[in-house]
């Protein structure tokens, strides 16, 4: 038993430890300050509020990241750009946490060993709580588990858990701390019952933007009016003249016939006797389903790719595939059960990915790119090289998607966080096409305000949708007053060319297309009465709308769902405070990145 109770415990140690951390922080930059020239730093991945961080230990983290991409796809290689999002993760998980640290110093944040001998006895962790050994009568029994405690063989066992609270603790402590004296109003919970409970059923009439935008004429005066008053929208940040060039990588026919060998290697294995499901989960590089046995469910005609339904309605119940290609890579499937026009499939799955040889092989060209381009220049070594020049322009609040070419990960960081030279080539860096991409840095560009010419055919179409809105606000007005003057609704519509248009019951927080999402359309629609007609305007447009029909909320059903319901906004209050919180904490924090002394862009 306690074997299995060290295996989930691992499982639960690390989860539990990285959870806070996770939460608030991965999606998030940070205030990060440049490099000094010529700092020797190898040894240290980066420094958070004075604090190093050591790049051993960074490479320990980034290694435990890629060990459960690798064993929760059963991959045998990790491309570039998986492994650079791992990076990318490591760091921030270390500097991060660095700073929620640095913030328990502040507070005084630790745990004393009382603390911890009163949450060992009292709170018996998931993995006790779950095990039905310790259970009697159908109750949890406090004495088998203090016969767990006292037992000398589970020495390691408590260790573990002992030391797991003093890590994660003190992070339990600091969330409470930032989220004391949170309180829930009656009117609050009223409100989000009413938004989720109450419907309405409505018919309206639309004088859309898109209805009148091609009759509007638009002016060179027209222009240099919305541009005078609008200036200050079109002043951009720092920005970088690049050239660039990439370097593909994609998988060769070694990498397919390995693939292949793999897939005919797993194949016979389940002619020799092997149950498909535990060669699913053993092998199977779809990571959405080979924990489940490779079950994808019930499928129909139209729900996968050609190559795929042609192999799958060909089989029988119970009958497997042999390999075949699919858009996926090379596969094995097993039709489960036949349900008139479905198919309950479950797949093995080998995806033909780039190996070790062809990523080394693409790295060693840019290596020998950049060597060569530093000593003959960048435009004449990509053309030895037989490389296409893209001329670009990034900002800094481009963050990472680079103009023509894509998302390139740690872009922006490096060209607007660092003090880079003029004429600096930096690279590889990864793009989320999987390629790898080389920058020449031609020089800065300060922050200034774009020119008319350079943004004209923004201003044009600012300009149209302004004052299609205006017409269609005029048209609407009119049509509401036909109304209100004794004209039906379908009469007043035709009168402006429009139709009626009929909803289904909907709330406050469902989706109408065609209408702007929880717009002042929403507003007016849960006000009026049955029968009611009013006009609404809106930035997309004006609607007339008349009520056909309310779904009050119910007072018996309220008093039901309020308790769920104060839960779930004292979840929703709470993180919104502490994202606050966390968010100064992040812009408050100095971080120097020394990830380019390792090659890390």
């Amino acid at each position: 038993m306690m074997r299995t109770l060290r295996k989930k415990m691992s499982l639960f140690l690390w989860f539990a430890a990285i959870a806070f951390i996770l939460f608030i922080f991965l999606q998030w930059g940070m205030n990060v300050s440049g490099r000094k020239n010529g700092a020797k730093i190898a040894n240290i991945i980066a420094k958070v509020n004075g604090i190093s961080i050591p790049t051993q230990i960074y490479r320990q983290k980034e290694n435990e990241i890629l060990n459960r991409v690798r064993d929760s796809q059963n991959l045998n290689y990790i491309t570039p750009l998986t492994r650079r999002i791992a990076e990318e993760n490591a760091f921030n998980e270390l500097t991060q946490d660095a700073i929620l640290k640095n913030m328990m110093r502040k507070n005084h944040i630790s745990v004393s060993e009382n603390e911890i001998k009163e949450i060992i006895k009292n709170s018996p962790p998931p993995e006790i709580m779950n095990d039905s050994t310790m259970y009697t009568n159908g109750k949890f029994d406090p004495q088998k588990y203090l016969q767990v405690l006292l037992n000398p063989a589970n020495r390691y066992w408590l260790y573990e858990h002992e030391k797991q609270i003093r890590q994660t603790y003190p992070y339990q402590k600091l969330n409470l701390l930032y989220g004391a004296g949170l309180k829930i109003t009656q009117l609050e919970v009223l409100k989000f019952y009413q938004e989720e409970s109450l419907k309405v059923r409505v018919r309206y009439i639309p004088f859309r933007i898109e209805d009148y935008l091609n009759s509007i004429n638009v002016t060179e005066n027209d222009l240099r009016d919305y541009y005078a008053v609008h200036k200050e929208e079109y002043q951009t940040k720092r920005g970088a003249k690049l050239k660039a060039i990439s370097f593909e990588v994609k998988s060769t026919l070694t990498d397919e016939m390995e693939a292949k060998r793999e897939i005919d290697d797993i194949y016979n294995l389940y002619n020799s006797g092997m149950n498909f499901d535990t060669l699913a989960v053993t092998y199977s590089q779809d990571g959405e389903t080979n924990k489940n046995g490779g079950d994808l469910g019930y499928v129909k005609k139209g729900d996968l790719p050609e190559e795929m339904e042609k192999v799958i309605f060909s089989l029988k119940k119970g009958e497997v595939s042999k390999p075949f290609k699919s858009s996926f890579g090379w596969e094995i499937v097993k039709v489960k059960d036949v349900k008139k026009n479905q198919r309950k499939v479950s797949r093995i799955l080998i995806k033909i990915l780039p190996g070790y040889e062809t990523i080394s092989s693409v790295r060693t060209k840019v290596d020998n790119f950049i060597k060569q381009a530093k000593d003959e220049g960048f435009t004449n070594t990509a053309k030895a090289f037989s490389r296409t020049v893209t001329e670009v322009t990034l900002y800094k609040d481009n963050q990472d998607v680079v103009p023509k070419l894509g998302k390139i990960i740690g872009v922006s960081n490096y060209f607007f966080s660092h003090n880079i030279k003029e004429n600096t080539i930096a690279g590889p860096f990864v793009g989320y096409d999987d390629n790898l991409y080389v920058f020449l840095l031609e020089n800065y560009i300060e922050p200034r305000t774009k020119t008319i010419d350079e943004i004209k055919e923004t201003l044009t179409d600012k300009v149209k949708r302004e004052k299609a809105l205006d017409i269609a606000k005029e048209d609407a007005q009119k049509c509401f007053e036909e109304i209100k003057n004794g004209k039906s609704l379908g009469s007043a519509a035709s009168n402006f060319g429009k139709k009626i248009i009929t909803t289904k019951f909907f709330s406050m927080k469902d989706f109408i297309i065609g209408v702007p999402y929880y717009s002042e359309f929403y507003g007016l629609a849960f006000t009026l009465k049955e029968g009611d007609i009013g006009l609404t305007n809106t930035k997309k447009g004006a609607f007339i709308i008349q009520v056909i029909k309310r779904k009050d909320i119910s007072k018996d059903k309220f008093k039901t769902a309020a308790g769920p319901i104060i839960v779930n906004l004292f979840r929703t209050k709470k993180n919104i405070i502490l994202s606050y919180w966390y968010k100064k904490m992040r812009d408050d924090s100095k971080l120097k990145d020394y990830r380019y002394q390792i090659g890390i862009y």
